[in-house]
């Protein structure tokens, strides 16, 4: 991986725990970003470390996008799933690319 710090929307994610405990529950597009990630290769056992309650049913996930790149990149931006295309990055102000979508290059 690289030595600068990746995308925080690529490493942890919020989800509702029933979405978890009954995917056939959740919408095809949650569906869509479940295998593109790699959640639904987890046990919920393996989820579970690391993980936060967020209230109102959500939790937050520490898991890396099995499309992300070493370098910060998404592997399958072109055709990432719906979900990634809708989400705002500058609404968290953890997000190492700054709000920017994409991780800054290693000489800027």
């Amino acid at each position: 991986m690289t030595d600068r710090p990746l995308p925080r929307c690529c490493t942890d994610m919020d989800i509702l725990l029933e979405h978890l405990i009954f995917p056939d529950r959740m919408p095809a597009e949650g569906q869509e970003f479940v295998e593109a990630t790699g959640l639904d290769e987890k046990t919920l056992a393996e989820l579970r470390v690391g993980a936060t309650d967020e209230g109102n049913g959500f939790v937050k996930l520490q898991h890396v996008c099995k499309q992300l790149l070493a370098n910060g990149d998404c592997g399958i931006y072109e055709t990432r799933p719906a979900i990634c295309r809708k989400f705002n990055c500058a609404t968290r102000d953890d997000c190492a690319c700054g709000g920017e979508g994409r991780m800054p290059d290693a000489t800027s």
